[in-house]
């Protein structure tokens, strides 16, 4: 069993947890603690989640734009008359 971690600001004991594979260290007091690896598999786990998230945000704006135009090609063929003759 690996030995307590203590709190750099206080000395406390550390309750370690795990947040998506990552280990962390908490101080009711002071915070969350990670080491300098633990932190970086952070950030590369945030970054790609946030690259996820972009990337579908990205295909549901160019779908509305995509049905928005739709709609209003359909409106202006409507107005000019020649809705029913292509449709």
């Amino acid at each position: 069993m690996d030995p307590p971690l203590t709190c750099p600001s206080c000395g406390e004991a550390l309750i370690r947890h795990e947040l998506a594979g990552i280990a962390l260290a908490t101080c009711n007091d002071h915070g969350r603690w990670l080491s300098h690896p633990e932190m970086n598999r952070l950030v590369e786990a945030l970054s790609m989640e946030a690259k996820q998230t972009t990337s579908k945000a990205r295909r549901r704006v160019r779908r509305l734009i995509r049905t928005r135009r739709a709609r209003r090609e359909a409106a202006n063929r409507q107005r000019s008359g020649l809705g029913s003759f292509f449709s």
